[in-house]
């Protein structure tokens, strides 16, 4: 017999965890979705924006959840992944702070050969840029923070769906705003576009649009594959109608993007989800979706072909790079070379053929981290993602729950995107991805109750 996670009801928090959990929850999905406006987050107004409202929320939400046991002990279930996370954050301080003169002949990076020449080896480091270095920092532990606040406020019931929802809203109005910036020939967010005709909403990079609308995408199925009694889809509601066509919508600009990694992760994502959920849909709405499928492939079309017309792997030279990356990855294979210092610490070993451009990432997350970190800070990482997404897909397989098969799904994306590309790194789509981590884990949480 399988179980759903009950919410926790209201009655059961003190009146003032009722009132931060709730508006917490609301300015979180409020504030990545302006940071997505603000192109991405990826400008700095924007992420610090963003920073300093999570930082806010966060030291409320803390303070709140001292009177509550119940959440205590919610915590204690995640102790592991904490637990990791918390180490990479550690590991990251110590890269940015001086080593001790017996270690730092060893383990100092050779961007500071220059000091020790003039003073020893005083104020060495493992970090090649240790001001970049506290940046990561603070914005690993503001993801964190972002995970732990949708998680408390996931649990409440009404809090999650609002959630979501406000996420399935905006991404559907950011993607009619990229189609219609496109039909209008102009878009006054992000200026003259690097793609002419190709949607990329207020992203200037279509890759990081793509993941963005993945995610929102994500949002709004869960949103819309809710099931009443018995386990099927309702039928005919408004809800399920304005869903319907914000996923509609939000999947055409996907496609329109013609963002290939961004179109793969996307159907990879979305058969983990469905395979979690195993929906029951009527042969009615079946026809509709796929229907719209339909029209949304005819649309994209032409955009993917040419896209994947113009893929040649010998002139592309991200594998270059790759190689190159690797190489660094060679040198300092345990200890990285600093957390968040990519652009700085790889422009040594650039080649003369691609020299002429300035790599700021390594367009692949993956190998982003484990050039930064070392091998064994991207594997807490990776260790820590996976203790979660194995817990919220093991609930998911039992219960069918679609909130908790959120997780793994946006870990398959971010996976497969992050893989070939930097979009997850952009900071409205970690943030948001931190987001329905924290949610899906927050539906594996609660007292069990039977399904109906």
């Amino acid at each position: 017999m399988t179980h759903a996670a009950k919410p926790i009801a209201a009655e059961q928090l003190p009146v003032i965890n009722r009132l931060s959990q709730g508006a917490s929850g609301t300015l979180i999905a409020l504030g990545i979705l302006a940071s997505a406006v603000l192109w991405g987050g990826n400008r700095p107004m924007g992420a610090a924006i963003l920073s300093l409202l999570v930082l806010t929320v966060f030291s409320v939400q803390v303070i709140a959840a001292q009177r509550a046991a119940i959440h205590r002990a919610q915590d204690s279930r995640l102790l592991l992944p904490a637990l990791l996370f918390g180490a990479v954050l550690s590991w990251a301080a110590i890269q940015a702070l001086p080593l001790p003169a017996p270690l730092a002949e060893s383990f100092g990076h050779p961007a500071w050969n220059g000091l020790k020449d003039q003073t020893g080896h005083s104020g060495v480091r493992i970090s090649a840029e240790p001001g970049a270095t506290w940046r990561a920092i603070y914005w690993l532990a503001a993801c964190c923070a972002i995970f732990w606040l949708a998680l408390r406020a996931g649990t409440r019931a009404g809090v999650a769906d609002r959630m979501l929802l406000i996420i399935s809203a905006g991404s559907g109005l950011i993607a009619a705003y990229g189609i219609l910036a496109v039909v209008l020939g102009a878009n006054p967010v992000t200026g003259p576009p690097a793609y002419p005709g190709v949607v990329t909403g207020t992203f200037v990079n279509r890759n990081a649009f793509a993941f963005f609308m993945t995610l929102g995408a994500l949002a709004c199925l869960t949103c819309f594959s809710t099931p009443h009694k018995n386990g099927h889809l309702p039928r005919g509601s408004l809800r399920t109608t304005a869903a319907a066509a914000i996923l509609a919508i939000t999947c055409a600009a996907l496609f329109l993007s013609g963002s290939r990694a961004g179109v793969a992760a996307f159907l990879a994502a979305l058969s983990v989800y469905l395979l979690l959920t195993r929906p029951r849909i009527s042969s009615g709405l079946l026809r509709v979706s796929a229907a719209g499928a339909a029209a949304v492939v005819i649309l994209s079309a032409p955009v993917l072909i040419e896209r994947l017309s113009d893929f040649d792997p010998f002139t592309d030279q991200r594998a270059d790079v790759y190689g190159l990356i690797l190489s660094g990855i060679e040198a300092r294979p345990l200890v990285g070379h600093g957390f968040g210092t990519f652009q700085d610490s790889f422009r040594p070993y650039l080649a003369a053929s691609i020299s002429g451009a300035e790599w700021d990432y390594a367009h692949s997350t993956v190998l982003e981290l484990i050039f930064e970190l070392g091998i064994p800070g991207a594997l807490l990482i990776a260790l820590g993602l996976a203790v979660i997404g194995c817990r919220c897909a093991a609930f998911a397989v039992h219960s069918r729950h679609q909130v908790a098969a959120l997780g793994p799904a946006t870990l398959m994306a971010a996976a497969l995107h992050g893989s070939v590309d930097f979009a997850p790194q952009v900071p409205a789509n970690t943030a948001l991805f931190a987001m329905l981590l924290g949610l899906s884990c927050a539906a594996t949480m609660g007292t069990p109750r039977k399904p109906d």
